[in-house]
């Protein structure tokens, strides 16, 4: 929980916003999406982007698009 309150802390000072879930990011469905291996236990997910009051203009960070980043399966 250190770990993930840093990097909350990090994104934040960087103009990000950032969710921290339980639940339907742990069921078996995402495990499957994400090639989790069987003796991984998901305990939670964030979400991270930029709020919706935060003008595109003023970000400190640059964003990398999604294509770049993800793979759908």
């Amino acid at each position: 929980s250190c770990a993930i309150q840093n990097l909350m802390l990090t994104a934040h000072s960087l103009g990000l916003s950032v969710g921290w879930s339980t639940g339907k990011p742990c069921l078996a469905p995402v495990d499957t999406a994400i090639g989790a291996e069987p003796d991984w236990d998901i305990v939670g997910a964030l979400y991270i982007g930029y709020p919706k009051d935060i003008d595109s203009a003023n970000r400190t960070a640059k964003r990398t698009p999604v294509n770049e980043i993800t793979t759908w399966v």
